[in-house]
């Protein structure tokens, strides 16, 4: 199983997109999603049944963008699923500022699911 982590990905926008497309379309992946919101990790969990299979979903309160949060995700992921294989994070934020980023980071997506 090849870990995933989708910084943002329980935001309700191209991050949660992004979880839903891996959870529907990649069996062999597990999406660690993170959100600085308890309460939207606990309304993605619950939608998962609708597109994917939830054992391959991992959900971790904590804020990437800030050193600590970012350390506390870091040991979540490493306690609860082992080494990352690939992590990304593009909020519709960034992506009106510099969608180039964004594209670039579903480019190499793109290359590593054919992997």
């Amino acid at each position: 199983m090849r870990n995933l982590l989708v910084a943002g990905g329980a935001g309700g926008g191209g991050g949660e997109g992004i979880v839903r497309a891996l959870l529907a379309s990649v069996p062999d992946v597990r999406v660690i999603a993170t959100s600085r919101s308890a309460e939207r990790l606990v309304q993605l969990e619950a939608r998962v049944g609708e597109y994917g299979d939830p054992t391959r979903l991992i959900g971790i309160v904590g804020n990437a963008g800030d050193p600590r949060g970012a350390e506390t995700i870091r040991d979540r992921i490493r306690a609860e699923a082992g080494p990352l294989d690939i992590a990304g994070a593009c909020s519709a934020r960034a992506f009106r500022h510099n969608g180039r980023s964004c594209r670039t980071a579903f480019e190499k997506l793109e290359g590593f699911l054919a992997m």
